[in-house]
């Protein structure tokens, strides 16, 4: 709860659900089956004073939340059920499985929004785990694939033997689902491409990252991930603004969304950097620090 007397600005933000292994089970649809969005509360001194009106809005996002997330329990419960069972009663080698299959998959990974819609109304967090990145992205490249448009083509170029992070699997899809998709809209011609690299850095706290809270990252060893598109390019005024909650530059966006994933990164003790130039493509870089445990194997990272 938000403390009386002090200006705070509210997000609502909506995340997409992530299983581990992309499979459904029904026996864990109720379970698994909520709509996430986790509530961003930032502190005005560390962002820009934005008008009244603007406020207003976020506070009405928040007092949406808990309704929409009922609402949206009950609609992707009937929906996930419905679809398992008609994939159930396809042959194997229909062809429709697969269309199928896909809609499960998409259907579970809305189902994340309600659980973390609920998850706020419950005053509880994403739990952060270890994640071997490449992995995670190998086990959602069918829903990345999903948020191309135009007929563009994903690219993955993932480094070899990188340590795992610590994170929430829900923020870190809504991080790369939506750099995905703003990539995949920058994109002007057919042989344009989007490109998903993983590698690692050493930091030394000097460099030009940013984070919410405007501190250096602390020096160490970090692990990337690049969400380069090869399409229009952003000019340095548009550039500056990006992470400004209510910037867009889209018709019908809200520009939320850069900014959320900024403030999760920073939440992770990690950062961003950005690169584009008009008519040359951009580049998102992520940083988040390494972790090691002793109880995994290396292999697991590969």
């Amino acid at each position: 709860m938000l403390d009386l007397g002090r200006t705070s600005i509210i997000g609502a933000n909506l995340l997409p659900v992530v299983t581990k292994h992309n499979q459904f089970s029904s026996e864990k649809v109720r379970k698994r089956t909520g709509m996430t969005a986790k509530m961003l509360e930032l502190e005005a001194k560390q962002q820009i004073n934005y008008p009244p009106k603007d406020s207003e809005t976020l506070e009405t996002l928040g007092l949406l939340a808990g309704g929409i997330a009922h609402d949206f329990n009950n609609l992707l419960t009937s929906i996930i059920g419905q679809t398992s069972l008609a994939l159930a009663t396809l042959p194997a080698e229909s062809k429709a499985r697969r269309y199928v299959e896909n809609s499960l998959q998409a259907a579970e990974t809305a189902a994340v929004l309600t659980r973390q819609l609920l998850n706020y109304v419950n005053n509880k967090e994403s739990s952060p785990e270890e994640i071997s990145v490449n992995q995670f992205i190998r086990d959602n490249l069918i829903l990345f694939n999903m948020f191309l448009l135009n007929g563009s083509s994903l690219q993955l170029e993932l480094a070899p033997a990188l340590p795992p992070v610590k994170a929430s699997r829900a923020n870190m899809q809504q991080i790369l689902m939506n750099l995905v998709l703003n990539a995949s809209e920058a994109l002007q011609n057919d042989d344009d491409t989007v490109t998903i690299k993983t590698g690692r850095e050493l930091i030394n706290g000097q460099e030009d990252i940013l984070t919410a809270n405007g501190r250096p990252l602390s020096p160490g060893e970090y692990i990337t991930i690049q969400i380069i598109d090869t399409g229009r390019g952003m000019d340095e005024a548009t550039l500056a603004k990006i992470f400004q909650p209510f910037f867009t530059t889209k018709r019908h966006g809200r520009g939320l969304g850069l900014s959320t994933i900024l403030e999760i990164v920073t939440r992770d003790n990690g950062g961003i950097h950005v690169q584009s130039k008009p008519g040359q493509g951009t580049t998102f870089t992520i940083y988040l620090p390494k972790f090691f445990s002793s109880q995994l194997h290396w292999s697991q990272f590969h």
